[in-house]
């Protein structure tokens, strides 16, 4: 009889632990403000992007209120373009902007106050091929985010110069032929960009030292010779850059062309 009893006790437990798991409630986490915003404002056709581990990002740009929220999106049946969905808010409204990079992915997202005028720049790195990217800059000014400028590059430094006030400088490397690297050293100024002539020397001790590693592993290369003659240049070493300048005009290649090393060594007077 209570063997009976029991038996009877656990089936209806069991049947009770059914039910309740087929209509077990699901409890949904409640969203975050920012993706209330985001849901708001991201258009209905976009497909987020990851980056950093994150579908957004937080900064704040104009120096006030609520930091800005920023979601890197592609949108659909369009290729090469990558959006970025800035929305500003505070207790009361939102509005929210939609800029563009050209590219296939992202590839990176910072926030620079690049020309130390108090506000963050946004720097949008796009991937456009194997090798080769572009970093479109926007400011923002009187409620409107502007784009400035759109440079490639294929590596990029952000270099700081504490004891000058002229702001951060961008060193673009562009892939060219053989593993060389053009390389240029830029700042915003606010309208254009210009060389970072206070930073060329020490950087481009850098760029002398990868050429020159160049040449040592591709002696016949003759633009390996070329680059390190050009990056000597700009560092300063004038000396050693006739000397490069002369073993690449030796190798007697088509390219660079003998006029193209002329016109390096006239840079050496």
């Amino acid at each position: 009889m209570r063997s009976a009893i029991v038996k009877t006790a656990f089936l209806c437990v069991l049947s009770a632990y059914s039910v309740f798991y087929k209509y077990a409630i699901v409890i949904q986490t409640p969203l975050l403000k920012e993706e209330k915003l985001i849901a708001k404002h991201l258009p209905r056709d976009a497909e987020k992007l990851l980056y950093n581990g994150g579908e957004y990002q937080l900064e704040q740009i104009d120096g006030i209120g609520s930091k800005e929220i920023f979601v890197p999106f592609k949108v659909k049946n369009i290729e090469n373009a990558v959006f970025l969905l800035v929305i500003q808010y505070d207790d009361n409204d939102s509005r929210s902007f939609k800029l563009k990079g050209d590219g296939k992915s992202i590839d990176r997202l910072e926030f620079i106050d690049i020309n130390r005028d108090g506000k963050k720049e946004i720097l949008l790195g796009t991937k456009m091929g194997k090798e080769l990217f572009s970093l479109t800059t926007f400011t923002y000014n009187h409620n409107k985010i502007n784009k400035e400028f759109s440079y490639p590059y294929s590596r990029l430094d952000m270099l700081f110069n504490e004891n000058s006030n002229k702001g951060s400088a961008l060193a673009f490397w562009i892939r060219d032929n053989n593993n060389c690297y053009k390389v240029n050293v830029v700042r915003w100024n606010g309208s254009e960009l210009v060389e970072a002539t206070d930073l060329m020397t020490a950087y481009f001790s850098k760029v002398v030292d990868y050429h020159k590693e160049l040449t040592l592993k591709e002696k016949d290369n003759p633009f390996a010779w070329y680059y390190l003659a050009d990056a000597q240049i700009k560092a300063g070493r004038k000396q050693d850059a006739l000397e490069s300048i002369a073993r690449g005009v030796a190798l007697n290649k088509d390219r660079p062309t003998k006029q193209e090393f002329e016109t390096l060594k006239r840079r050496c007077k």
